[in-house]
């Protein structure tokens, strides 16, 4: 699409003229203060400005939600300087899922990738425009084209106007100003940048423990101790700029129910349980929006039954779909439930075997729950589910792979006759640095890390403890019979004698895990990328405060890998 171009027809009567016009009027009647001065230095740096209106396809699933993804992706290839509605009126439920969008580019290439693979953009059109439309002079902005005019000079400037200020007494409108300015908009690559420095300060600071131990210097140990305390405050507080509550999401969905439930011709009522105000990052949420709004979907569309099916069944005609969370250590666990039909445990096996996906005598040794999983397997399903209203879902799999991908794991309940529970459990970031207390433990010489947040204890180990039953090992664990797996082995490495057992932990679910020596809980900082492709359980690696290399493992990835 090339300048003023659009996607589809966008206003019966009107010609690219025309609407240019309206778009410039209206986008320089909401630019700010801060905004123009954003303009000028991005034109100072080369990048042109261009005027952008988007409109999403009606019914568009969590419009709002798709409007920011549009925004960050464009961000990322330019600077958004100005939208209208702004980010707070986008987030209303009332969003129709038309916004206008003034960005600053260095080539025309960075709009047509931000929306080529943008299904949901029904209408878009663009054009560039230059600062004395928007009323902002040439000469106002002093555009040197000589190298030296720099950012340096510019930000001097801002400093000159700054001291200027303070020498006059403050009006009741700088006052105004100042209180209006709680947010300032911060790139996600600076705060990833942010976050490696944070993970050299963690490395630094066990370093310096490390060489402490053993010194009587209060000195040294006071300053230490105040070093952790910011370390830890810094980390928070930036992990705090990427998060955004889970209930704004829910938020959003609410809309959606109302309108596709309609379409179906089905009652229903919608709850939402966020008691703990759970935040998670942006990339997360952008992760799940997509497998949340096809469970939400599956859920209304196969899940609940229409009013004279329910009323049949002896159930209220108004069905029940309710999205809660909840915080559990580093998990975020998110859940989408119905009242529905349910799902039949028997049909799903009947269904495993016929496609052969498992051998008979294994499916029918299942449980229920467990039966249940089944539908998550490849192949289970050879198609994506279609909707009576023709909209095409993701599949259970596909949603499975989704989830896992980002650290999280999916978990299926279903009664048949009374309903489905599906569960996500995921982590809370996934910024490109992560600091975690890891339990450090050692095997033949070597040190593995497992991320706390799977710790649930640790006790002293005896081979003589360890009954055989069905070919596996299992221990006796507070009442419960729980099983064991060595470590050495989960590794293909020569067995070890091992005496402490490591108790983990996965939403319900406990295993010990034998180790031969436990050497301690450490904070580390570990990147987000997967350094071996393939070995989803490898976690990461990172740098001890003793300078030696561990890998981050996740046992139950090394579970499902060997079994």
């Amino acid at each position: 699409m090339g300048n003023g171009e659009v996607a589809n027809k966008y206003q019966e009567g009107k010609n690219d003229d025309q609407l240019r016009s309206k778009l410039i009027s209206q986008i320089k009647n909401v630019i700010k203060e801060e905004e123009r001065e954003n303009i000028k230095l991005a034109i100072a740096h080369g990048s042109k400005l261009y005027l952008i209106r988007a409109v999403l396809a009606r019914g568009t699933p969590l419009a709002s939600i798709r409007a920011f993804k549009v925004m960050q992706k464009l961000d990322e290839n330019g600077e958004v300087i100005a939208t209208i509605p702004d980010g707070s009126e986008i987030l209303k439920s009332s969003f129709k899922g038309e916004i206008v969008i003034l960005a600053a580019c260095s080539r025309v290439e960075s709009i047509e990738e931000t929306f080529k693979d943008e299904a949901d953009v029904e209408e878009l059109f663009y054009t560039e425009v230059d600062a004395h439309e928007l009323e902002i002079p040439f000469q106002e902005m002093e555009i040197k084209k000589e190298k030296q005019h720099s950012e340096i000079e510019h930000l001097i400037r801002k400093v000159e106007t700054i001291l200027q200020k303070r020498k006059s007494p403050a009006s009741s409108t700088d006052i105004l100003d100042k209180l209006k300015t709680r947010e300032i908009k911060i790139r996600a690559r600076d705060l990833d940048k942010l976050f490696i420095l944070v993970g050299e300060l963690v490395l630094i600071r066990n370093k310096l423990f490390m060489a402490s131990r053993g010194q009587d210097s209060h000195v040294m140990r006071d300053a230490l101790t105040a070093l952790d305390q910011t370390t830890n405050k810094l980390y928070s507080k930036i992990l705090e700029m990427r998060l955004i509550p889970v209930k704004q999401i829910f938020n959003l969905s609410s809309k959606f129910v109302q309108e596709f439930s309609e379409k179906l011709g089905k009652q229903v009522d919608l709850v939402i349980d966020d008691r703990d105000e759970v935040t998670l990052d942006r990339s997360i949420v952008e992760e799940l929006t997509e497998p949340l709004i096809s469970i939400i979907r599956n859920a209304l569309d196969h899940g609940i039954e229409l009013p004279e099916e329910r009323r049949a069944a002896g159930k209220p005609s108004v069905g029940t779909l309710k999205l809660s969370t909840k915080r559990e250590k580093e998990l975020a666990i998110i859940t989408v439930e119905d009242d529905g039909r349910g799902i039949d445990a028997d049909l799903i096996r009947k269904t495993a075997i016929k496609k052969g996906l498992l051998p008979q005598s294994t499916v029918e040794k299942l449980s229920d729950q467990e039966a249940l999983q089944l539908v998550c397997l490849p192949g289970f399903s050879t198609k994506k589910l279609t909707s009576l209203t023709g909209e095409m879902d993701m599949g259970l799999n596909a949603i499975k792979q989704r989830v896992e991908a980002i650290g999280g794991y999916l978990k299926i309940e279903s009664k048949k006759g009374e309903g489905t529970r599906i569960t996500l459990s995921v982590p809370v970031t996934k910024a490109i640095v992560s600091v975690i207390t890891v339990l450090l433990v050692g095997i033949k010489g070597e040190v593995y890390a497992i991320p706390s947040s799977m710790v649930h204890s640790i006790v002293k180990f005896k081979e003589s403890l360890v009954k055989h039953v069905e070919g596996g090992r299992v221990i006796v664990y507070r009442g419960k019979i729980i099983p064991v797996y060595s470590l050495s082995s989960l590794l293909g490495l020569p067995y070890n004698h091992e005496n402490h057992l490591v108790i983990l932990q996965k939403g319900v679910g406990l295993c010990g895990l034998s180790v031969s020596s436990i050497l301690g809980f450490e904070d580390v900082a570990v990147r987000s990328e997967k350094i071996l492709p393939g070995k989803a359980w490898i976690l990461g690696a990172t740098i001890l405060s003793n300078e030696k290399v561990a890998l981050i493992i996740d046992p139950w990835a090394l579970l499902v890998r060997k079994h």
